[in-house]
């Protein structure tokens, strides 16, 4: 809290000296608010910009944008990006991770979730790899699990471009979102279809793919899957998380083999546990 105070009131204080407030100051002022989650006071800022004698670039949007994300205000950041394009600013790539960022947060707009796709979709825009991540987790925020699949599939078929592929783990979160669409949609076969894929060498398995899919084998009392999911991510030196523990357990005591949920409770005391992945929700 002190941080973007403390931002704001140096912000403010260099009118009254000879320091210049420039596209780089009002860039990191908008990082650090949107940090904060004061999307509000980054708007009236970014309304300030031009009476400073600062226009408005795609960086000012993207970072505006993205504080509106955070709190999952999908409106005022459409209205943010009518007001870029009037200006000539091109909507590409990031624009719409942003946008679809905020749709996935406010959890209540599917339509408006399709919607945002059939623009970008008719105006060429072609998804970058983190699009592609973020469009995954939307429809499967929606439960439309069987357009995660098939946007898993194009983001499968299209060329990651030179700037992007530095994410060497981006291929892990598409399938790891796809996993957790068709966990919450009930369409287990196809979840487990997916982790198999990845256990062929497709795409490598992290710590949230193995909590994901044994969060979802528990929902679907799959208890021998559960335990041999466990076992595979110790195999691959995956520390396992007090979650992946705790649904073992509780799938096992549900099919009554206590003996061996014991095993593995007395395993989660004895060891130490991870953490479990940021951002898990669990099924």
């Amino acid at each position: 809290e002190h941080t973007w105070k403390d931002a704001m009131t140096t912000f403010q204080s260099m009118k009254r000296t000879s320091l210049r407030r420039n596209n780089v100051i009002y860039n990191t002022l908008y990082n650090i608010l949107g940090t904060a989650g004061q999307w509000e006071l980054c708007l009236e800022v970014f309304a300030s910009m031009e009476r400073d004698g600062v226009r408005p670039n795609l960086y000012h949007y993207v970072t505006v944008l993205s504080a509106l994300a955070k709190q999952g205000q999908w409106s005022k950041a459409m209205e943010l990006v009518g007001s870029m394009e009037k200006r000539g600013i091109k909507a590409e790539g990031r624009v719409y991770s942003t946008l679809i960022r905020a749709v996935t947060r406010a959890r209540d707009v599917p339509q408006q979730a399709l919607n945002i796709v059939q623009d970008f979709e008719a105006k060429g825009v072609t998804p970058n790899p983190v699009t592609f991540v973020e469009l995954i987790r939307m429809f499967g925020t929606y439960g439309m699990w069987e357009k995660a699949l098939i946007y898993l599939d194009k983001f499968e078929s299209t060329p990651s471009p030179p700037d992007y592929q530095f994410l060497h783990n981006i291929n892990t979160q598409a399938y790891n979102a796809a996993i957790k669409a068709c966990f919450d949609a009930k369409q287990y076969d196809k979840a487990i279809s997916l982790y198999k894929r990845m256990g062929e060498g497709v795409v490598e398995c992290n710590q949230y793919t193995y909590e994901t899919m044994i969060i979802g084998l528990s929902s679907a009392k799959e208890w021998e899957m559960a335990v041999e999911v466990l076992e595979e991510a110790r195999n691959d030196g995956q520390k396992p998380t007090e979650s992946m523990y705790i649904n073992v357990v509780n799938v096992l005591e549900s099919a009554g083999k206590d003996k061996l949920a014991t095993k593995y409770y007395e395993q989660s005391v004895s060891q130490s546990i991870a953490k479990s992945p940021d951002g898990l929700k669990g099924i």
